[in-house]
């Protein structure tokens, strides 16, 4: 039994989670490696700060568990990450976004990919644009823990910042945070500004992501989503801005959306939904503002406080979509939310809270 007052769903929840997941590293901090842009194609370079290898690919072979990689502005090819390493661009910590000036940038021009089962991997003040058919702009495998991604400029690619897993394979301690992710491109399923399966101990907070498509028409079974959550555990989206216009979108476009699959092909199950904490996002220009579809079993401790939807037909929705009777929110706080101005049209329902197909219980 649940009461809904206005906007508020005042259930009780039971344990809170704290504003933030702590990443730590398994290894302590080793030697730095740099490298700037040039000619070479080469491994050749020693890769110290006065003979820079000329390729990031070259330095991250070279580096050992625990290193530090350092990379200079110029332009590079993309990498893969197979060991626990620290890579910093030249905008390490200085947050990007519409209108900053940074630094001369470190831009790759092509993929990132951080393999399953790294366990400690950072990147963090980069530039990267696609500038061919990449999908994904930055790829972390499954069973991976301990990944930072972080301050980074993300554009051109259908998805910013993706990562694998099931139930059996998922990830712990994921932090990703002040990224700006602008202007994809659309994929057949259209695009995904950041998309994270089934990690437990996550962080998403202060990203910006700003016009998701750069042609948002979306036709057939295209969707636009800012922050795709599908399996999370102990994870915390805070003070994040997804701005997707000044107006409602009338096709299937989320700010953030959250689900929990079950026999979903070869992806298997999603991890249940539990200890979410969503809190102080600034949302704008979609069909709806915070998003549960397809939640195959219970989630728990749901709390979402203090966002602001607008420019939406809805601010949050729960739906199941045909589950089993058996799905269930429970332990859930919807709470000092600004749903002041949600959007209206002919035929478009629209609510500040909407629930429908889905049980809720305390």
């Amino acid at each position: 039994m649940f009461s809904l007052n206005k906007y508020l769903i005042p259930v009780v929840v039971a344990t809170m989670l704290s504003s933030s997941i702590t990443v730590t590293s398994a290894f302590a901090a080793g030697q730095s490696w740099f490298v700037a842009d040039g000619p070479s194609v080469t491994c050749d370079n020693a890769g110290t700060e006065s003979d820079p290898f000329q390729s990031v690919q070259c330095a991250i072979d070279a580096a050992d568990s625990g290193d530090t990689v350092r990379v200079g502005a110029g332009d590079y090819v993309g990498f893969t990450v197979n060991k626990p390493l620290t890579i910093l661009g030249p905008n390490d910590g200085v947050a990007p976004g519409p209108g900053i000036t940074r630094a001369p940038e470190a831009l790759i021009e092509s993929a990132v990919s951080i393999s399953s089962l790294v366990d400690g991997a950072t990147l963090s003040g980069f530039s990267l644009a696609s500038t061919s058919a990449e999908d994904i702009g930055i790829s972390v495998g499954s069973s991976t823990q301990n990944v930072t991604l972080t301050y980074n400029d993300i554009s051109g690619f259908d998805q910013g910042i993706r990562s694998q897993g099931n139930s059996a394979s998922f990830g712990r301690y994921m932090d990703v945070s002040h990224n700006y992710i602008h202007q994809l491109s659309l994929a057949a399923s259209g695009s995904y500004s950041i998309h994270l399966r089934n990690v437990k101990n996550l962080t998403v907070s202060n990203n910006i992501i700003t016009d998701s498509v750069t042609n948002p028409i979306l036709t057939g079974s295209q969707y636009r989503r800012g922050i795709l959550l599908r399996g999370a555990q102990d994870a915390v989206v805070s003070n994040n801005t997804v701005d997707f216009g000044s107006a409602a979108s009338q096709r299937a476009t989320f700010a953030i959306d959250i689900q929990q699959l079950l026999n979903d092909g070869v992806n298997g199950n999603d991890i249940p939904v539990s200890n979410l904490r969503i809190t102080g996002n600034t949302l704008s220009g979609a069909t709806t503002g915070v998003n549960f579809l397809d939640l195959g079993s219970r989630a728990t401790n749901v709390v979402i406080d203090g966002n602001t939807a607008r420019n939406v037909f809805v601010g949050v929705s729960f739906k199941s979509y045909g589950q089993s009777g058996a799905t269930v929110v429970q332990e859930l706080l919807v709470q000092r939310n600004d749903f002041s101005e949600i959007d209206g049209g002919s035929g478009v329902l629209r609510a500040g809270v909407q629930v429908f197909s889905i049980d809720i219980s305390q």
